[in-house]
């Protein structure tokens, strides 16, 4: 199941795992744009969800799983969003909904996951994203680093969840070419790719990392692996 299909590293996800033969399940909460990927129609059922409703993502896990017609092996949750207005000017700056999407939204999608695999006595990983700015500060992005660093933390925490059987995983890219940072300004973009030598990073690249960290016991339950084009992947 991905959740957050819609674009960039999710739709990426999609692609990937459809073209290995994975019967996947999608949803996005913009199931318009969603239904309008060609991948879509590979794809054995597409959803709508809201992160930030924990009966929005159960629903969304239970109805995958009956579209699907088996049970859920791995959940991905790529939903986010980047900082919105300037941060510490009241009149702009909605740090709240960062935090409400890119962190709660995180822990609901993990609690829906680990409900699903828990009542069922069954294994399964949840992978999501995280970032760079999970690990380091942004202060052109505190919010986005708050709620990054979040997540980085909660999947750290979820380690005894191995003994059930359930693996979770962050992954923490830098700056990757998806809507996120191709929306912003010349200025700010010219600046992120100052950063890695003047490469993004594609969403394809993320989407296989992802499905290694899912699949491939070398990656154990609770790491936090960060991806950059000057150093490639690491567990951190």
């Amino acid at each position: 199941l991905l959740i957050g299909a819609a674009s960039g590293i999710g739709a990426a996800c999609a692609e990937l795992l459809l073209k290995r033969g994975y019967e996947v399940g999608i949803a996005d909460k913009n199931l318009q744009l969603l239904l309008s990927k060609p991948f879509s129609k590979g794809s054995k059922i597409a959803l709508a969800v809201d992160v930030t409703s924990q009966q929005s993502v159960d629903q969304c896990i239970d109805k995958a799983s009956a579209g699907i017609g088996k049970s859920i092996s791995y959940v991905f949750n790529t939903a986010g969003i980047p900082e919105r207005g300037v941060p510490w000017e009241r009149a702009s700056w909605d740090w709240k909904t960062v935090l409400d999407i890119d962190l709660n939204g995180a822990f609901t999608v993990a609690d829906g996951a680990v409900r699903y695999w828990g009542e069922r006595g069954i294994p399964g990983a949840y992978i999501t994203i995280a970032s760079l700015g999970g690990l380091y500060p942004m202060p052109f992005a505190p919010a986005y680093a708050a709620a990054k660093s979040g997540v980085v933390q909660l999947i750290r925490s979820t380690k005894p969840l191995e003994a059930k059987g359930i693996k979770c995983v962050a992954v923490c890219p830098g700056f990757v070419e998806t809507p996120l940072v191709t929306q912003q300004d010349e200025g700010t973009q010219a600046a992120l790719l100052a950063m890695q030598n003047n490469e993004w990073i594609s969403p394809p690249e993320v989407a296989a990392v992802c499905l290694q960290c899912a699949t491939e016991n070398r990656i154990p339950a609770g790491s936090v692996v960060r991806m950059t084009v000057q150093k490639g992947v690491e567990l951190v």
